[in-house]
């Protein structure tokens, strides 16, 4: 009896001890695991830009003066103008990549501006976010990509700062190596001229420095591209990647306007001969594979930014259920081929240009806009051009291939009403996928 007792109250004693003892764990553990972040900022190679040529020269560092000349990055400060450095992610957090700077509402432009559109022509909740490259009258960006999704990250995420490793995290995002430019100088094309295939193999070393480590399970490297790769230092930054070790490849998931890369450029990269560069298609052949790293980059499709800010109320235009005036609108440069690195013969928007001109098209000199107006408003062409209000006045917006298979102003045609015709074909071969 009272042995038994005492027993019983002894192993009660025991289990309420080891019930607190297994709470505290559980706590200890949700600690850590609330502590531990999912998604990290990789910060960046502040002295990347000073990585030498063969010259000795630094490969991409421009002096106080060139700087000073640009005018584009009002982020920096005198030190870094002077020193030729990049900033750190958290002086960027609250420049660059601020919302106050990136949405900055006094760039904000509205039906009723001349250049956005008229407002019996667009819904009156349309607004247009101008963008800082080249003053408040640049109303369309289409590289502004990395830009607005590292601001939005870092809202979210934490700046992981660690020399090497993810802070635990099983995603960490990686500034692009043309982002670190784009910090360093401002806003311009000096990077297509400056970055060389071994400052390319530089970037890559340093981020596999920091998150791979070879035989171990390592954070999914996530790396925005704002520029399609039909330049020289797109090519050499695939083929870079494609020179480092598969494991690490794997890790790196891609975002980019372009993928679907054009086949003599996907030869030429040095990827595996099975590797394919559309999403859809390398994700099957891993899955048939029944592997899930699949040894090779991983590049996903993502939207080009168009800067509208909400979902167009279409029902409050006085124009809304008029027809519109422009039945087919053509807006591309005609030098957009996409075949700077691979020579084709066809041009296709030379032949779509000639062909609208030929159907009696309204176009100006150097054919960049074309429009067919509709039977019931013959004189559409004289009203004054503008992106978006060409768009909103259009039934159909030819859409060509150029840089990459799809085009930024499909988005706007999308935005504003206006049917994208997707052209095939007439470019560089590329896969089927």
């Amino acid at each position: 009896g009272t042995d038994d007792k005492q027993a019983v109250r002894s192993t009660s004693t025991m289990l309420m001890a080891l019930q607190r003892a297994f709470a505290a764990v559980i706590l200890a553990c949700a600690a850590v695991a609330s502590a531990t972040p999912t998604v990290v900022v990789g910060e960046l190679f502040t002295d990347l830009l000073a990585f030498p040529r063969a010259n000795g020269k630094a490969t991409c560092r421009l002096d106080t003066r060139q700087r000073l000349r640009l005018g584009n990055a009002p982020w920096l400060s005198g030190a870094h103008l002077r020193g030729g450095t990049v900033p750190t992610l958290r002086e960027l957090r609250e420049t660059m990549l601020s919302e106050a700077f990136v949405f900055n509402e006094s760039r904000q432009h509205c039906v009723g501006d001349p250049s956005v559109m008229p407002h019996r022509l667009g819904p009156l909740n349309l607004c247009v976010q101008g963008f800082p490259r080249l003053g408040s009258r640049m109303l369309f960006d289409q590289y502004s990509l990395e830009v607005i999704l590292l601001t939005r990250w870092l809202q979210e995420a934490p700046i992981c700062e660690e020399e090497k490793g993810s802070c635990g995290a099983r995603m960490v995002i990686v500034p692009s190596l043309i982002f670190h430019h784009t910090a360093a100088t401002g806003r311009s094309w000096l990077w297509k001229y400056c970055m060389t295939a071994p400052l390319a193999s530089e970037y890559w070393r340093r981020v596999a420095t920091r998150y791979f480590t070879p035989g171990m399970p390592g954070p999914l490297v996530v790396v925005a591209e704002s520029y399609a790769f039909d330049n020289r230092v797109g090519f050499e930054l695939l083929r870079a990647l494609s020179a480092m070790p598969t494991d690490f490849q794997a890790q790196v998931v891609m975002l980019t306007t372009m993928s679907n890369l054009q086949s003599s450029f996907r030869r030429k990269a040095g990827f595996a001969p099975m590797w394919q560069s559309g999403a859809d298609a390398e994700l099957a052949r891993r899955a048939l594979l029944q592997r899930s790293g699949g040894g090779s980059l991983l590049m996903i499709t993502v939207p080009n930014p168009v800067g509208i800010f909400d979902i167009l109320r279409w029902e409050h235009t006085v124009d809304s259920l008029r027809p519109r005036p422009i039945g087919v609108l053509w807006s591309a440069d005609l030098g957009r081929s996409g075949q700077q690195l691979t020579p084709v013969k066809s041009n296709v928007r030379l032949r779509l240009s000639n062909a609208l001109a030929a159907a009696n098209a309204t176009c100006n000199r150097d054919r960049s806009r074309c429009v067919l107006c509709a039977p019931h408003a013959p004189a559409c062409a004289r009203a004054r051009p503008s992106l978006f209000g060409d768009a909103a006045r259009s039934v159909l917006c030819i859409e060509p291939p150029g840089d990459t298979l799809g085009r930024s102003h499909a988005f706007v045609g999308i935005i504003t009403g206006c049917i994208p015709v997707l052209v095939e074909g007439g470019g560089a071969p590329r896969p089927p996928a």
